[in-house]
């Protein structure tokens, strides 16, 4: 089994990266205004934790809302920071580019907390799934912290508190 990470360089997908050891790490800049300091902190952390990253850019920035994109939200927004369709987007990407360097295997960073958006639960997580393993390649996805807190995450993965505070490297998406 092949692994890829979908990497935002935030603490969860850090704690995640630490924790699962992928094969290899995946930006995607989708037009968001924290991309390019969502990027810093990727590549960085990729290095301090020596796993091999890799950056995909797709501007979607004309499709988005909210806080990610810098104007309000789209009705039916559930918060500030919603952007339609978001992991659904991330998780077609990367399973397009998973496929394309021979890994079978993608790991989502959702954490229990990421439930407020319909695209960050079980039920949504289990259909993609089906969804991928029907489709060619057969890419399997997995959100192995779905049912954790952040905390609970950051304990399992074992990360050292002092890799989560490299002098604020590590960011989140809004």
């Amino acid at each position: 089994m092949s692994t890829l990470l979908l990497f935002s360089g935030g603490i969860e997908s850090t704690a995640l990266a630490f924790w699962k050891r992928p094969d290899l790490l995946l930006h995607i800049d989708y037009g968001h205004l924290a991309a390019q300091g969502e990027l810093r902190a990727a590549r960085a952390i990729a290095t301090r934790i020596n796993l091999p990253l890799n950056e995909l850019r797709a501007d979607c920035s004309t499709i988005g809302s909210g806080a990610l994109a810098g104007r309000p939200a789209a009705l039916p927004a559930p918060a500030s920071s919603w952007w339609p369709f978001r992991n659904q987007l991330l998780i077609t990407l990367g399973a397009a580019f998973a496929l394309n360097h021979g890994i079978d295997t993608l790991l989502l960073g959702s954490v229990a907390s990421d439930r407020l958006y319909l695209d960050g639960t079980a039920n949504f997580v289990n259909c993609l799934r089906e969804l991928l393993g029907l489709q060619e390649g057969h890419i399997c996805l997995e959100a192995p912290a779905i049912s954790l807190t952040t905390n609970q995450l950051i304990q399992q993965s074992k990360i050292p508190c002092s890799l989560l505070a490299w002098g604020g490297i590590t960011r989140s998406c809004v």
